[in-house]
């Protein structure tokens, strides 16, 4: 999981605790609206000073999807 994190921004793995609560409430998510999903993983993922895209959200969820909360 911190590896599909990693692909996005190494950065977002400075706070490794950060970065597994950001993708724990995203595998929450998950299973919502696809566009909205994806914003909402650029959101919650960008801190530190990284900010994310939609795009890069929606390579996050593919990510996790692969890694922690495969599709029902």
């Amino acid at each position: 999981m911190t590896a599909a994190i990693r692909d996005i921004d190494g950065g977002l793995i400075h706070d490794e605790e950060k970065a597994i609560d950001a993708a724990r409430d995203q595998c929450a998510a998950l299973d919502g609206d696809g566009a909205g999903r994806d914003r909402s993983a650029a959101q919650r993922f960008s801190y530190d000073g990284v900010t994310l895209t939609d795009d890069d959200g929606g390579h996050l969820d593919t990510g996790l999807r692969r890694t922690l909360r495969p599709a029902p």
